[in-house]
This record gives C-alpha cells, sequence and structure tokens, in this order.
C-alpha cells in the first residue's frame, strides 16, 4: 500500500496560489488525504510539462488539446484557480485558430509553474507542529481548517530566534516559552524555507553569524509580502555606533538588543 503522502496545511493555506477554502465549500465530504494525495498526483505527473511544451512550440494537436483539459483537474483539485483560468483561455484561443495566443497563454503559466511546484515540495513533509494532532488523512478537510482557525485566534504570538549559537537559542526559548511560541534556527540559510510555512510576528536575529549575518536576513525577510513590516530586533553583544547607524537604515521597525539583557532576564 502506498504510504500517505503528508504536507504542512497551516503552510498550504498561506500560499496565495491556493484557494483550499474554495476546494473545500465545493466538496465539503473532501478529507486531509483526499486533498494531500492530489498535490501529490499533480506534482508526480511528468507529462504535464510535455504538453505544455507542444502547446509553446505550435505543435498541439486534438490529442494534446484533450490532455490538458484533462490536467487542469489537477489543479481545479488542489484549488490552483488562477492555473485553471489561463488554461481555458489557452484551449480556447488554439480552438479558434490562434496557436500563437495560446502558446502565450501556456507560457505566461511555466514561467511560474516550477516555482509553484518549489512551494509544494516545500509543504512536503515538513512538521506542522501546531497541528498534526488533527491532520490525519481521514479528517474532513473543512472541519480541520475551521479548527485551525479557531487555534490561529487564541494562539500564542510567535517569534523566530535565529542565532548560530544552540545555547543562545535555548536561553531564548527559556525566557520567552511562557508567553510566546518561541521557534528556533541555528541556520540561518533555512530562515527562508522556514517562512513559507510559519508567520512570526518578531524576528530576533543574531547579529553575527558565519556566511549569513543577521542583517543579509532582512531583505530576506523583508521580501515575504507579509513581513514587510514586522519587528526585527538583533542580539548583538557589539553595539556600536556603526551597528545601531546600520539597523536604523533599515526602518523603524529594527532594534538592536543586548545578549547581556536576555542572560539577566533568564536569571531572574
Amino acid at each position: 500500500m502506498e504510504k500517505e503522502q503528508r504536507y504542512n496545511l497551516s503552510g498550504l493555506l498561506r500560499l496565495k496560489e491556493l484557494d483550499i477554502r474554495k476546494v473545500v465549500a465545493d466538496n465539503p465530504s473532501l478529507t486531509v488525504g483526499e486533498y494531500f494525495n492530489a498535490i501529490t498526483k499533480l506534482e508526480n505527473d511528468i507529462n504535464i510539462m510535455s504538453v505544455f511544451q507542444k502547446f509553446i512550440t505550435l505543435k498541439a494537436d486534438e490529442k494534446d488539446i484533450k490532455c490538458l483539459e484533462e490536467k487542469k483537474s489537477l489543479f481545479e483539485a488542489i484549488g490552483s484557480f488562477h492555473y485553471v483560468d489561463t488554461i481555458n483561455e489557452a484551449v480556447s484561443a488554439i480552438k479558434r485558430g490562434r496557436r500563437q495566443l495560446a502558446a502565450d497563454y501556456i507560457r505566461s503559466l511555466v514561467d511560474n509553474y516550477n516555482a509553484f511546484l518549489e512551494l509544494l515540495i516545500t509543504a512536503k513533509k515538513q512538521e506542522d507542529t501546531e497541528t498534526k494532532h488533527c491532520t490525519q488523512g481521514t479528517q474532513v478537510l473543512s472541519k480541520v481548517i475551521s479548527f485551525m482557525k479557531y487555534e490561529e485566534s487564541n494562539r500564542k504570538l510567535r517569534i523566530l530566534a535565529v542565532d548560530d549559537s544552540t545555547a543562545m537559542i535555548k536561553t531564548i526559548t527559556s525566557v520567552l516559552e511562557n508567553d510566546y511560541k518561541v521557534y528556533g534556527l541555528t541556520n540561518p540559510a533555512m530562515v527562508e524555507a522556514f517562512l513559507k510555512q510559519v508567520m512570526p510576528e518578531l524576528f530576533l536575529l543574531d547579529y553575527q553569524m558565519p556566511e549569513i549575518s543577521g542583517f543579509d536576513l532582512v531583505p530576506i525577510i523583508r521580501k515575504f509580502e507579509e513581513h514587510k513590516e514586522t519587528p526585527i530586533i538583533f542580539i548583538t553583544s557589539l553595539g556600536t555606533i556603526d551597528n545601531v547607524a546600520t539597523a536604523y537604515t533599515m526602518g523603524p521597525a529594527i532594534l538592536l538588543l543586548s545578549r547581556l539583557m536576555i542572560l539577566f532576564c533568564r536569571k531572574k
């Protein structure tokens, strides 16, 4: 029996490319497992790109048109309705004999498709620690989403701490965990992938880390629309005038915090 695929449902719900709520509105009995399997089927469809290329190279025939319309059902099943609309436009164009227009529609789809797949793959088998107890495959998806909405309204505020020191991550967590949900990363290179799954309300960043500094993480964080103004605090023992000036140029939501202050809070 094929092993059921698991995804971070909260991460999928955040993707603007998916309208999962419309999917469950159209199919109230849809289960979590059925939805995850639909994503897996699209992800593993090795023929879809060849069909796209037939349209782009103006070589599509009636068989390819039928095949593309069948592929459309995969996008409908996961709630990617933008792709559904684009496919409809392409099919309509080619049936009217406007092959170049159809090619343009499919080309615009393909331009974003690989990035879209990467988002789905990122969500695959990611630990969904806040909702894993309610995302069993047999659960009705609409009920799970309603439960997650309830949890969201009652949850603790989320903080992401990024520091290459495991000891510092543990210290930050011990100081804040009673009042906040604290996530810790010791590898700053993982921040971007993390933010595709979880949306913190505050960032605590180590100023000095190997390869990627706390300042280097700011543009990575800010490229997410929901984090254009999310507060960022740098944790550093190097509170020089230059460091303060650099932080100031990055916007009013950025502050510097001494490591000693955190250690003092822990002792209290």
